[in-house]
């Protein structure tokens, strides 16, 4: 999967905190990252686009991964570094 993101290292920092991929390959302009030994499992490439689209755009809406119990052990972990969901 590769995303477009507007700030590349807050992307980073989230995939990592949240998820726990590291960046196996990267430049200031794209990061690979992998959570195995995969060579990437996700791209992101950072967008000079600062403006938001507009509600309704085509695109990514969401993407669901976890059983009920990997979900709730991230969620108290995240909590317990101090991240809150919104």
């Amino acid at each position: 999967m590769v995303l477009r993101v507007r700030n590349l290292a807050r992307s980073i920092a989230w995939y990592h905190d949240v998820v726990g991929m590291e960046v196996v390959h990267g430049n200031p302009m794209i990061a690979f990252m992998s959570h195995d030994e995969e060579h990437h499992r996700l791209a992101l490439l950072q967008t000079s686009v600062e403006e938001e689209a507009p509600e309704g755009s085509p695109g990514l809406d969401h993407v669901a991964f976890d059983t009920f119990g990997d979900l709730l052990s991230t969620y108290k972990r995240l909590v317990g570094l101090g991240m809150q969901p919104y």
